[in-house]
């Protein structure tokens, strides 16, 4: 008994030494720059995707903290009205092997997640995608803005690439709740 109570005691000491090692690895720097997105945000979306069906529509942002502090992750809901509701997640994390910051995003349209990477810039976190097959609007390149405008504002901005210029298809302000 003594023998399985002191291998208790070395495996309680030594995980609490792993996980105060693994805290060593987070990019703390880099992370703490998504701090102004943790809480619960609302705001009206505009969308331009094109064919004249624009919509107006509501959304609710809630993003805290996730996996040891690794990850941001954020829940979103659009109410579209007539159309329904929408569902996304995302993960925004840092990679300081390539030094960008890393969103993958998730929604109930679409199978598979979308990855964009990007750059803080001042007060702006900006994060484009790859070309991407969709599986309701093709291949598509996207680039996804985060903007603080003061402690209870942000805006967002998601844009298509068409050709060499940038088209926005959805812009918000955000407030905090």
């Amino acid at each position: 008994m003594k023998k399985v109570l002191g291998m208790m005691v070395v495996a309680a000491i030594a995980s609490g030494a792993i996980a105060q090692d693994m805290s060593e690895f987070l990019p703390k720097k880099e992370l703490a720059t998504l701090d102004f997105l943790v809480g619960k945000w609302t705001g009206t979306v505009e969308t331009n995707f094109g064919g004249g069906e624009d919509v107006k529509m509501k959304a609710t942002m809630t993003n805290k903290w996730d996996v040891g502090n690794r990850f941001m992750t954020g829940d979103v809901v659009y109410d579209m009205g007539p159309m329904g509701v929408m569902y996304g997640k995302q993960m925004i994390t840092f990679d300081p092997t390539e030094k960008n910051y890393v969103l993958q995003w998730f929604d109930m349209s679409e199978p598979l997640p979308m990855t964009f990477r990007g750059t803080w810039n001042d007060k702006t976190i900006s994060m484009a995608s790859g070309p991407t097959k969709t599986a309701n609007m093709g291949t598509l390149t996207m680039r996804t803005s985060y903007t603080k405008v003061d402690d209870k504002s942000i805006n967002f901005l998601l844009e298509q690439k068409n050709g060499d210029k940038w088209e926005w298809m959805m812009k918000s302000s955000f407030k905090k709740q």
